[in-house]
C-alpha cells in the first residue's frame, strides 16, 4: 500500500498498486475493496472534510469522492504525468504535484479543470497550510514555498544531502520535511529550517497528530527492512522500531493511528505504541487463506505453500538482504483455487547454490503483496 488517510475514528481509506482502494467504517475491524475504475498505482489519498476526498496516481489518475470514500469517479487530467501527491484547501481548491516532469497543477472547481502553475525537475510531496501558503518538495535539497496560492514560488535550500520526499505541518508555523536520512523542522512557516538527527537511513512520510507527538515511516536497509519512529518532544528526539516496511503513516490523535506497508499490510495502534507486540495487523490479502514457508530455517529445498480463495496469477521472487534478485520462482503464473506449492532448490537463476544467510521472498499479484524471510544454514 502507498497511502492511508483517517477521515475520523471509524472511517479510514488506504490506496496502493493496481488501483486498489480499501475502506473501513468500523475502525479497521473490516476492510472493503472499492471500485476505482483503474489499474494504475494510486500514490496518495487526501480528504479536505468528512465527505470530499481525492486520490492521485500514475498516468494522470485523479479520483474524487463526495460520500466519504464510498464511491469514486475518475476526473479528467490534462496529461498522463505520474501524480505523486495532492493537497486541498477545500472541496474546490486544491493542488497536485507530478513526479517527472515536476509540475504543480491547481484547480479551483473541484478538479473539473487544472492549470499548470510551477515547474522543476521533479516533485514528490505537496502541502498547503492555508489557501495561500504552500510547499512542495523534490528529491533535492530544496523546499519550494509559495505565499500567493501558487502563483510565485521561492526555492529554500535546507542543506539536505539526500533528496526530500515528505512534508507535514502540525500547525501554520511548525512543520517538518524528510527524505533519505534527513529530517528538518521549521517554526516560522517554512522560512527557515533546522536539521534534526535521527538514526534512520531512509525516511518517507510523517504525521503529527499533536504539536509534540509525531510519527515517521522509514527504513534502515533498503529495500528489505523498514520501521516506524515516534517523537513526543516536537521532533527533538525519536525512538524507532524496525519490523515492517512502512510506507505511510496517519494518526487520528496522539495514540490511535495506522501504518501501511509495501507488503500490503495495515497496522493499527490504539495506545501510541510502535512495537510489534502492541499493534493489530490487517493483512490486505483478500484472496489468500494462508502462506506457509517450510522448513524454515533450512539447509535443503524450501517449500512455499499458498492456499487461495480464488485462482490468481502470481509472481514469486527471492532477494538477498542487499536487495539483489537471486531467483524467480514464478512469473505471473496461474495458481489455482485451493492449495499450491512452489519449491526452491536454494540455487540462483544461474544455477549456482546460494550462500547461507537470510533471504527475502516476495509474493505478488494484482490483488496483494507479501514478503518474508527465509533463513538458510549449512
Amino acid at each position: 500500500m502507498e497511502s492511508v488517510y483517517c477521515i475520523n475514528n471509524d472511517t479510514v481509506i488506504s490506496v496502493g498498486e493496481a488501483g486498489v482502494i480499501l475502506r473501513t467504517i468500523n475502525g479497521g475491524q473490516n476492510w472493503n475493496q472499492l471500485s476505482s475504475g483503474t489499474s494504475e498505482i494510486l500514490n496518495e489519498v487526501f480528504f479536505c472534510n468528512n465527505t470530499d476526498g481525492y486520490i492521485v496516481g500514475r498516468n494522470g489518475t485523479v479520483l474524487k469522492s463526495s460520500d466519504a470514500g464510498a464511491t469514486w469517479v475518475n476526473l479528467n487530467f490534462p496529461n498522463s504525468y505520474h501524480i505523486s501527491s495532492c493537497n486541498f484547501f477545500n472541496k474546490d481548491t486544491g493542488w497536485v504535484a507530478t513526479e517527472y516532469p515536476g509540475t504543480v497543477y491547481k484547480t479551483v472547481n473541484g478538479g473539473s479543470s487544472w492549470d499548470s502553475i510551477y515547474h522543476v525537475s521533479s516533485f514528490y510531496d505537496i502541502y498547503f497550510i492555508d489557501s495561500d501558503t504552500g510547499f512542495v518538495v523534490s528529491f533535492t535539497e530544496f523546499v519550494y514555498r509559495t505565499t500567493d496560492g501558487g502563483e510565485n514560488w521561492s526555492a529554500i535550500n535546507v542543506g539536505a544531502y539526500m533528496g526530500l520526499q515528505g512534508i507535514y505541518f502540525a500547525n501554520k508555523q511548525i512543520g517538518y520535511v524528510c527524505g533519505g536520512s534527513n529530517l528538518y523542522k521549521t517554526t516560522d512557516s517554512g522560512i527557515t529550517w533546522t536539521e534534526i538527527t535521527t538514526s534512520y537511513n531512509y525516511l518517507f512520510n510523517l504525521h503529527f497528530p499533536t504539536l509534540m507527538t509525531g510519527y515517521c515511516a522509514g527504513t534502515n536497509e533498503m529495500p528489505v527492512y523498514g520501521g516506524i519512529a515516534k517523537t513526543t518532544d516536537g521532533g527533538q528526539t525519536w525512538v524507532g522500531e524496525d519490523w515492517l516496511r512502512a510506507k505511510d503513516v496517519y494518526f487520528v490523535h496522539a495514540d490511535t493511528g495506522y501504518v501501511v506497508t509495501r507488503d500490503g499490510e495495515i497496522f493499527k495502534t490504539t495506545n501510541g505504541s510502535i512495537y510489534k507486540e502492541d499493534v493489530a495487523v490487517n493483512e490486505l490479502t483478500p484472496d489468500i487463506e494462508n502462506i506457509n514457508i517450510y522448513p524454515n530455517p533450512t539447509s535443503k529445498d524450501v517449500t512455499i505453500a499458498i492456499t487461495l480463495k480464488e485462482s490468481l496469477n502470481i509472481t514469486i521472487d527471492v532477494y538477498s538482504l542487499t536487495g539483489k534478485k537471486v531467483c524467480s520462482l514464478a512469473k505471473n503464473q496461474l495458481f489455482n483455487k485451493g492449495n499450491n506449492e512452489v519449491r526452491w532448490n536454494l540455487k540462483s537463476d544461474d544455477g549456482n547454490p546460494v550462500d547461507s544467510g537470510i533471504y527475502i521472498y516476495h509474493i505478488k499479484s494484482i490483488e496483494f503483496e507479501k514478503a518474508g524471510k527465509i533463513t538458510i544454514f549449512e
